[in-house]
C-alpha cells in the first residue's frame, strides 16, 4: 500500500468486517495510515474506514450489499435494544428511527388524536363503559337505525336511576312470536290526563282518557243506537236483533217490572190467591197451592223437602252432596251386603275406620247413624234419626263409609232418602251459634229458634250440660244424679259431659224444641258437675235451627 499526499489509496478486502478492522489496525503491509481510506467489503455490506489522529480505526459508514436486520439500516439506531411491545418511531433530534413504548414516541397516546377512527372488527368493551366527561354520548348512524342486537336473550334497553341500582327495561318480544313492527311517538308531549294509544298502525297518538280508542258516552259504542230514538226516563237498552244493536225501550220490553213480565212465568191465565206459590207445570211457573205442589218429590214444604240421592262407594267411601247440610233420614238402600255408617265430616269417617262391626260408637265420636243393609234391601231409619254437616264452613256434604262385617271396603251402590232441610233467602234451616254463661248452674239460650237439631256443644269448664224444652222440665230434673238415664218423657232432650275447653259432637243426631205454653225461642240448660253442684261455665251451642218461612202471596218480586 502506498501513501500519496494528493490522493486516497483504496484498499479492497473480501474478509469479514471484524477481520478487516483487525488487519488494517494491526500494522505491517496492510496497516492503514493516517489520511488513508480503506474500502472493506464482506458478504453483507461495504464500509469505509480511516485512522484518527489518536491512532484508532474509525468507520465512515457505508452501503449495504443488502440488509439482513433492521439495525443494518443507516437511519435505524438499535444501540438501545428494543423490549416487548415497543415500536420504531422517528426521533427528529437524532434523525434516526429508534425503539420507543407504544404510548410514546410517534404513536397515538389517545384515540382523540385520530380524527377519523374506524373499527376493523367488533369492539369489545371488556366490562367497561363508553362514557363522556363533557356531555351527551350520541349515536349517529349515517342511514338506518341504532340497532340493539339480541344474544342469549331478546334485545333490551334499560334506563337506570342515578345510583344505577334500579332500572326500567324496554324489551323485544321473543323470537318465536316473529314480532316486527314500528311504533312512532307523537309530535308533542300531550296534555294532562291524556293517554297514549295506538290506532292499529305505527303512529302513536295522545287521546283524552275514555275518548279516541274508547267511548265517552254509551252511544259511542258501535252496537248501541240512542240517537235515532233518544231514551226517556226509566227506559232500558234492549237488543234489536233485526238491526243488530242495542236500542232504548220501555223496561217492560227489555226488563221486568212484575213477575208476570218474565217469559217463563204465567200469573195472568190463573191469577194467584193468598198463600199460593209459583209451581212449575212443565212449561211455566204458575200460581198453585203449596200443599198441591207440582214437583216430582211430592208436596212442597216451607223448610223441608224429601229427596233421594244415589252414590257408588269407591274404596268403601262415598260423599252425598244433594241432601243439604242437615235433615232427617227416611231409609237406606244398598246393592250389596254392606255396613253403612254416616258422618258429619271426612275426618270423623277416617277416625272411625278401625272400629269393629257390632261395637257401639262412643257418644260424640262423630257417628251420626249406622245400618246393616242386605244386598238389594232397604232399611227404614227408625226411630227418627237426623244428620248434619260439620265442615267449616258448612257444606252440603254427608260422608259415608261402606264396609262389610269384617271391616273390608265394599263398593256398593247406596241410595239415601231423607227429608232435607231447605233455606229460602235466609229463611228455613240455618246453621247458627248461640252462647251464654250459666248463672248458678242455669242458662237460657234464645238464639236457637223454637226447634232444630244439635251440631256441637262447647264448655269453658268441666260440665254436665242438659237441655230442656221448658224451665219447669229443668226444675223437675234437678235431683237426678249424673250417670242416671232420664225417664222417657221427662223433658230431657239431650245431655253431654264436656271437659273444660273442648267441643263435643252431638252424635248420634238429636233434635230439640221449645215446649213453653206459648212457644218462644228459648232453650233451657242446666249446667252442673258430676256431683250435681252448679257450674257457672260459658257454654256455646252450634245447631241447625228451623226458622219461619212465609210463602209467596202473589204480587211482584220487584222491578228489573
Amino acid at each position: 500500500m502506498a501513501v500519496f499526499p494528493d490522493r486516497i489509496v483504496l484498499k479492497n478486502s473480501t474478509d469479514a468486517q471484524a477481520a478487516i478492522e483487525a488487519a488494517i489496525g494491526a500494522g505491517g503491509a496492510d496497516e492503514i495510515q493516517q489520511g488513508e481510506v480503506v474500502l472493506g467489503i464482506d458478504t453483507a455490506q461495504v464500509k469505509f474506514y480511516t485512522k484518527a489522529g489518536d491512532g484508532s480505526i474509525v468507520s465512515l459508514g457505508g452501503t449495504g450489499v443488502g440488509a439482513q436486520n433492521l439495525g443494518d439500516l443507516l437511519d435505524v439506531d438499535l444501540s438501545t435494544p428494543a423490549t416487548d411491545g415497543q415500536v420504531i418511531a422517528y426521533n427528529s433530534t437524532s434523525g434516526n428511527w429508534e425503539p420507543v413504548d407504544q404510548s410514546g414516541g410517534g404513536g397515538l397516546s389517545n384515540i382523540v388524536e385520530d380524527l377519523t377512527p374506524q373499527l376493523g372488527g367488533n369492539l369489545d368493551a371488556n366490562g367497561y363503559y363508553i362514557i363522556s366527561t363533557s356531555g351527551d354520548v350520541s349515536l349517529a348512524p349515517a342511514t338506518g337505525e341504532v340497532v340493539i342486537r339480541g344474544g342469549s336473550s331478546e334485545g333490551a334497553l334499560t334506563l337506570n336511576c342515578t345510583a344505577n341500582t334500579h332500572g326500567v327495561t324496554i324489551k323485544s318480544p321473543p323470537h318465536a312470536q316473529s314480532a316486527t313492527y314500528t311504533l312512532t311517538l307523537p309530535s308533542s308531549a300531550g296534555t294532562a290526563g291524556q293517554v297514549l294509544t295506538s290506532q292499529g298502525g305505527a303512529q302513536l297518538t295522545w287521546e283524552d282518557a275514555g275518548s279516541g280508542g274508547g267511548a265517552t258516552s254509551i252511544d259511542d259504542l258501535t252496537d248501541v243506537d240512542t240517537s235515532t230514538t233518544p231514551p226517556t226516563d226509566g227506559q232500558v237498552l234492549t237488543w234489536d236483533n233485526a238491526n243488530g244493536q242495542w236500542e232504548p225501550a220501555n223496561s217492560t220490553g227489555g226488563g221486568a217490572t212484575s213477575i208476570n213480565d218474565l217469559t217463563d212465568v204465567d200469573t195472568s191465565t190463573t191469577p194467584p190467591s193468598t198463600n199460593q206459590a209459583l209451581i212449575w207445570n212443565g212449561t211455566a211457573w204458575v200460581p198453585g197451592d203449596v200443599a198441591a205442589g207440582g214437583g216430582s218429590g211430592g208436596s212442597i214444604a216451607g223448610t223441608i223437602l224429601q229427596k233421594s240421592e244415589t252414590q257408588t262407594a269407591a274404596s268403601g267411601a262415598a260423599t252425598f252432596v244433594e241432601l243439604g247440610a242437615s235433615g232427617i233420614l227416611v231409609d237406606i238402600t244398598s246393592s250389596l251386603d254392606a255396613w253403612i255408617v254416616l258422618y258429619p265430616t271426612a275426618a270423623d269417617r277416617t277416625a272411625d275406620a278401625a272400629r269393629a262391626y257390632g261395637t257401639d260408637p262412643a257418644p260424640g265420636s262423630g257417628v251420626l247413624a249406622e245400618f246393616y243393609v242386605t244386598a238389594g234391601g232397604t232399611v227404614l231409619a227408625s226411630p227418627g234419626t237426623t244428620y248434619f254437616n260439620n265442615d267449616s264452613p258448612d257444606a252440603d256434604a254427608l260422608y259415608v263409609a261402606v264396609r262389610d262385617q269384617a271391616g273390608a271396603n265394599v263398593n256398593s251402590q247406596v241410595t239415601i232418602k231423607a227429608y232435607v232441610h231447605q233455606n229460602f233467602g235466609g229463611t228455613g234451616t240455618n246453621r247458627v251459634t248461640d252462647s251464654g254463661t250459666a248463672a248458678s248452674g242455669a242458662l237460657t239460650l234464645t238464639g236457637m229458634g223454637q226447634t232444630g237439631q244439635f251440631c256441637t256443644v262447647t264448655s269453658s269448664l268441666d260440665a254436665w250440660v242438659v237441655f230442656y224444652g221448658s224451665a219447669a222440665d229443668r226444675t223437675a230434673d234437678n235431683a237426678r244424679a249424673f250417670g242416671t238415664d232420664p225417664a222417657p218423657g221427662s223433658g230431657v232432650q239431650a245431655e253431654f259431659y264436656i271437659a273444660a275447653g273442648t267441643t263435643v259432637l252431638a252424635t248420634p243426631g238429636a233434635m230439640y224444641f221449645n215446649n213453653d205454653t206459648d212457644p218462644t225461642d228459648a232453650m233451657y240448660l242446666a249446667v252442673r258437675d258430676q256431683a250435681g253442684a252448679n257450674v257457672d261455665s260459658l257454654v256455646t251451642v252450634k245447631v241447625y235451627a228451623e226458622t219461619n218461612y212465609t210463602g209467596i202471596s202473589g204480587g211482584t218480586f220487584g222491578s228489573g
